[in-house]
């Protein structure tokens, strides 16, 4: 069972190049629990199409249209909106209406549906 869920861990941190040290270290200083913030990782596998990590060590959730647009935004590497607070509000005037979760541990934006109001 051990080894299942650690080759798991190991996969997912390959699949998205996610350096775990510096996600640990980040997740420390911002005063998580470490466990609890890889089983959020894990669980945002399921969640989104893509995850990427800001040079802070933030992970991002993202849908592909959106990973796309930041790619532009950002040509040096993705940003988190910790380190971009205006992130979310260029996002929004680009025509992109996103919510965003934030589960103290990780980050995750997803279209809004065209059902709620921006």
């Amino acid at each position: 069972m051990g080894r299942k869920n650690g080759k798991e861990r190991l996969n997912v941190l390959k699949k998205w190049n996610i350096d775990f040290p510096l996600f640990l270290k980040h997740q420390i200083e911002k005063g998580q629990n470490t466990l609890i913030s890889v089983g959020k990782l894990l669980r945002m596998t399921n969640m989104f199409e893509t995850l990427v990590q800001c040079k802070c060590g933030e992970v991002i959730g993202l849908v592909s249209e959106i990973l796309k647009v930041m790619k532009e935004m950002y040509p040096d590497g993705i940003c988190c909106s910790k380190c971009d607070p205006e992130q979310l509000k260029r996002l929004r005037k680009m025509g992109y209406p996103l919510v965003k979760f934030d589960h103290s541990a990780l980050i995750g934006y997803i279209l809004r549906s065209s059902e709620e109001k921006v």
